[in-house]
Formats: structure tokens, C-alpha cells, sequence
């Protein structure tokens, strides 16, 4: 897996994370994000602190996420984020 595929499927964990928390879903709709529009033309997700956890001993994949900032000393804080679909 190169990169770009190892970041398309952690915004793909962090979109699915989003749909089971309904305290962000909650602090999403107080910011006025609520709308199906801004779902479907955007990646919102959120990080719920697990990545660590998921990818257990896997170096390559420790590495690439301490660099990328995601984990710092293993440790994954939670945060939500948009990314816009069509870029």
C-alpha cells in the first residue's frame, strides 16, 4: 500500500467513526453541519483514538502516521475534520 491509500482508508475509518458517535453528530448540527448536501460532498470524520489500537505492532504503519502527525508516541488524540471531496 503506498501513502496515499494508507490516508484514503483512515478517512474512511474516521468517516464511518463519525456516524456511531452522536456527541459529535450533536456538536456538528450546533455548528450548523447537519445538512445531507455537506455529507455527501465532503469526508467529515472523526479520529475516536483507536488508530494505535487498530494498527497494533505494525511499524511501517507507526511510522507513517507519527510522521504524517496523526499519532505522536502512540498516542492518537480524538478530532474531527472535512475534507472536501472534489479537490
Amino acid at each position: 500500500m503506498n501513502k496515499q491509500e494508507y490516508f484514503k482508508k483512515y478517512v474512511e475509518l474516521c468517516s464511518s467513526n463519525i456516524k456511531e458517535n452522536k456527541r459529535v453528530l450533536a456538536l456538528l448540527k450546533s455548528l450548523g453541519i447537519y445538512e445531507n448536501y455537506i455529507f455527501d460532498n465532503f469526508s467529515i470524520g472523526f479520529s475516536n483514538g483507536n488508530l494505535p489500537e487498530l494498527i497494533g505492532d505494525n511499524q511501517e504503519l507507526i511510522d507513517f502516521f507519527t510522521e504524517a502527525g496523526i499519532i505522536k508516541d502512540n498516542v492518537n488524540d480524538s478530532f474531527v475534520f472535512i475534507v472536501n471531496r472534489n479537490c
